[in-house]
């Protein structure tokens, strides 16, 4: 998935998306007003550099077998 970047005026979001059109479709996700008004959207690139978007610490991680990681904590 790509990383993007959401902005209307001073409000800035970012959300990931597998392209351009489906961040426009998930703009509503990110922040419900963008559904209403206009938002620029583009997508964040540094060149020489890939971004990874991993899930949140607090979603269950399988290991090979499918059964869920004992969580550490």
């Amino acid at each position: 998935m790509k990383l993007y970047k959401y902005s209307l005026g001073n409000n800035e979001r970012l959300g990931v998306a597998e392209d351009d059109a489906d961040a426009y479709e998930r703009r509503t996700e990110v922040d419900h007003t963008f559904d209403y008004l206009p938002v620029m959207i583009e997508e964040i690139v540094i060149p020489g550099y890939v971004i990874t978007v991993m899930p949140d610490s607090d979603e269950i991680v399988k290991n090979k077998s499918g059964r869920p990681r004992k969580m550490e904590g």
